[in-house]
């Protein structure tokens, strides 16, 4: 088992970038079984390609290797790369300049428990964790932490009693 909507959020990361720079040519998609009961993601694209120098680089925040005018962050493939080992997987890359690139997902069947020890700044496994500059850390966080912030339920009427501050319309 594993979080649908991060492994959905990776997914369309892939594509997306399948897609700028892929030269417009077919997106190929793949879905395989592993051996251990996993299950391997392939998108292949038969686009520009990246250099053997640059397919590390490209895991690395805020880098761009493409020569092409395509707009971007440099985040998308390293926060993927961050988000599949989370889920015990992992994100690589296989490429050849003029041929395209095969971007492979892989999960396990399942998640090990982790247990976060913030003194360590490491999870029990043994793995960092991985750090995030807050304006990235914010959306991924946001949405996991709302619910355990607000009531199940939210008032009909906001508080007016300025003694409980502002209340929540």
């Amino acid at each position: 088992m594993t979080d649908p909507r991060r492994v959905r959020q990776i997914l369309l990361n892939l594509l997306s970038n399948a897609i700028k720079f892929g030269m417009k040519k077919p997106i190929r998609v793949s879905c395989a079984k592993t051996a251990d009961g996993g299950v391997r993601i392939s998108v292949r694209d038969e686009g520009e390609g990246i250099s053997k120098d640059d397919q590390s680089r490209i895991f690395e925040e805020f880098v761009q290797v493409s020569p092409t005018q395509h707009m971007g962050t440099g985040l998308g493939l390293p926060i993927s790369r961050r988000l599949a080992t989370l889920l015990d997987g992992s994100l690589d890359v296989e490429s050849t300049p003029g041929v395209g690139s095969v971007f492979t997902l892989i999960l396990p069947a399942e998640e090990k428990p982790r247990i976060y020890d913030p003194e360590e700044n490491q999870v029990e496994s043994g793995w960092p964790t991985l750090p995030l500059a807050l304006p990235l850390a914010l959306p991924l966080a946001l949405p996991l932490a709302l619910p355990l912030a607000l009531p199940a339920e939210l008032p009909a009427e906001p508080d007016k009693d300025p003694a409980k501050g502002v209340g929540v319309a």
